[in-house]
């Protein structure tokens, strides 16, 4: 069976949520780096890791059922594109905070999941 072609939209969507899974990645490289020097609890890398897995498998399933969404209009694929600049927002505060030992991990995993959000969630109406 051969595969649709992919709608711009479809790629600017799967660029912006591999753009959240990469982060995602980086952010359990940095816990795992503060675990082995003292300054995390192992843990925070369990609960790191789980939530960059539950993330992957969100948004491999949503790629695979990519042909069956109906992409949004002009007015609505805007709002999604500011909706997901405003949660990369939230995701770098979220990193200065965690950073600063203001957050644990279990927030800055939210806020990456917020992000995810974004595409994941109902579309925008």
């Amino acid at each position: 069976m051969a595969q649709t072609p992919r709608s711009s939209w479809q790629t600017e969507r799967a660029a912006m949520l591999k753009l959240v899974v990469e982060r995602a990645r980086t952010h359990v490289q940095d816990v795992r780096a503060r675990a082995a020097i003292g300054t995390m609890a192992p843990i925070d890398i369990r609960t790191s890791e789980t939530s960059l897995a539950n993330l992957e498998r969100l948004v491999d399933a949503d790629v695979t059922s990519a042909g069956t969404r109906v992409d949004p209009t002009g007015p609505q694929r805007a709002a999604q594109r500011i909706r997901f600049a405003e949660a990369m927002n939230a995701v770098d505060l979220a990193e200065v905070k965690l950073n600063n030992g203001m957050i644990t991990t279990a927030a800055m995993d939210a806020s990456l999941a917020a992000a995810a959000a974004v595409f994941l969630g109902p579309p925008v109406k």
